[in-house]
């Protein structure tokens, strides 16, 4: 992985994907606790705030900030594809 610590934090970010899975990877990759509960807090942080933000934000009718919400979300998976894409030619 070209960005472990980036990889670590998008698996902790995703719901569907098992914790446990990212923790075993974290652990290959020795990471030290202080650096674990860093990316791990990071990760979290990130879609706790979108989902709370964005559901608050669609019962109350502010859709300026639903609408910023959505902008974030969509930079988020371009760095995901842009991460895969940097994979791709990394090979």
């Amino acid at each position: 992985m070209r960005h472990p610590k980036l990889g670590v934090v998008i698996g902790y970010s995703i719901p569907f994907i098992p914790s446990m899975l990212v923790n075993v990877a974290a652990t290959d990759l020795k990471f030290s606790p202080p650096q674990l509960f860093s990316l791990c807090l990071t990760g979290s942080l990130v879609v706790s705030a979108l989902y709370s933000f964005s559901g608050d934000a669609l019962f109350k009718g502010n859709f300026r900030l639903l609408a910023l919400l959505l902008v974030l979300m969509a930079a988020l998976v371009t760095l995901v594809r842009v991460i895969h894409i940097d994979r791709k030619q990394a090979r």
